[in-house]
């Protein structure tokens, strides 16, 4: 290999498209109007990709902010979110896990495309309730879910 063809295939390999990341912030309250409040000014000073608010999940009232970039308050988790293929939705569920998440090839056979996540941590849009059981019984019937779930909760667009 001679020093111009070695800089030519270094320069490919520098241009070639890196995964694009998010933050995720999780903010916790005490109450729901403070909850309302930051959504208030989230809605009017922030253009989040999404802002979720928990339905189901281990803290209630709590909301998740993804975007480029950290919002200005002290949040009570930041991760950082490699961005997949999912579509916004009606429902996302939010899975924690202990251990290797579940190949991303059988959650989309079983008609999953996870939006969202990090070494740990899965955000899964669907359409409806039903449409995630679905998924999760035609998922299980199929493959093992990987390592251990240390956490599920549900969220809707706020």
């Amino acid at each position: 290999m001679t020093r111009r063809t070695f800089a030519g295939a270094l320069a490919g390999f520098a241009s070639a498209p890196s995964p694009r990341h998010c933050i995720l912030q999780t903010f916790r309250f005490r109450d729901s109007r403070r909850l309302r409040a930051l959504r208030d000014w989230i809605g009017r000073n922030a253009r989040p990709e999404l802002l979720l608010e928990a339905m189901v999940a281990p803290h209630v009232p709590e909301l998740l902010a993804v975007s480029d970039r950290a919002l200005p308050f002290a949040a009570d988790r930041i991760e950082t979110l490699a961005v997949g293929a999912g579509r916004p939705a009606a429902i996302f569920e939010v899975r924690r896990y202990d251990g290797a998440l579940p190949d991303t090839a059988s959650l989309r056979c079983a008609g999953m495309n996870p939006m969202f996540s990090s070494r740990e941590l899965l955000v899964i849009p669907f359409d409806s309730l039903a449409a995630r059981d679905r998924a999760w019984t035609q998922f299980a019937g199929a493959f093992s879910d990987g390592g251990n779930v240390t956490g599920v909760s549900l969220y809707r667009a706020a």
